[in-house]
């Protein structure tokens, strides 16, 4: 029962991001078990539907860009583990 509270109060949160500072969304996330897979529904929280800023279309590149904050800054990688910048990840295509 305790760990489900837990688990829901992660979910609220993640489904409550305001866009600002992806490293807020990213901090949410770690506290989610690592066991679970990261195309995976979460208590609600569709994991390949993080809430976002839209993404631009030219990112769309097979590039894992999970969610994206107000100012440009992408949550990245197999594992959506690491931050990156749009412009960083333009230069890179």
């Amino acid at each position: 029962m305790e760990y489900e509270k837990k688990m829901e109060g992660i979910a609220k949160r993640v489904l409550e991001w305001n866009h600002e500072d992806i490293e807020n969304l990213k901090t949410v996330l770690d506290e989610i078990p690592h066991n679970l897979p990261v195309d995976a529904k979460f208590y609600g929280v569709d994991m390949a539907s993080l809430p976002s800023e839209n993404i631009p279309d030219d990112i769309d590149t097979g590039y894992p860009v999970w969610a994206m904050d107000k100012h440009g800054m992408c949550l990245v990688g197999e594992a959506c583990d690491c931050i990156e910048s749009l412009e960083s990840i333009r230069e890179g295509l």
